[in-house]
């Protein structure tokens, strides 16, 4: 569960960076906090796939999350796509698109695409 609201400011560069510190509890009781200061893409997703699911949305917090997790914590990709699977469902982003965003994901943790 998110503990906290995410704010961010708009970079020239069209990354987002925290104001504040992210703070996330898993399922399992480990406490995931993101640093002020931590640059975001929010969701990484390629051009071609932005009218299904565009860069900004309901799923904001779990991105920020798994960028750290992917970039900065060590947990590997595996587990950083379990966890962000974990906070879209903790932030009720719809099921169709977890769904969506999670295979994406997965497919470019394994093919690199």
């Amino acid at each position: 569960m998110f503990l906290n609201h995410l704010r961010t400011i708009a970079r020239p560069d069209g990354k987002f960076e925290l104001l504040n510190d992210l703070h996330y509890r898993t399922a399992t009781g480990e406490l995931i906090i993101v640093p002020r200061g931590f640059l975001t893409d929010y969701a990484s997703v390629p051009w071609y796939g932005r009218w299904l699911v565009p860069k900004v949305g309901r799923y904001n917090r779990a991105s920020v999350v798994h960028d750290y997790l992917v970039t900065e914590s060590g947990k590997g990709w595996k587990e950083s796509n379990r966890i962000f699977l974990e906070a879209m469902k903790a932030d009720k982003v719809r099921l169709w698109r977890q769904v969506v965003i999670y295979l994406a994901v997965e497919l470019y943790r394994i093919t690199g695409l």
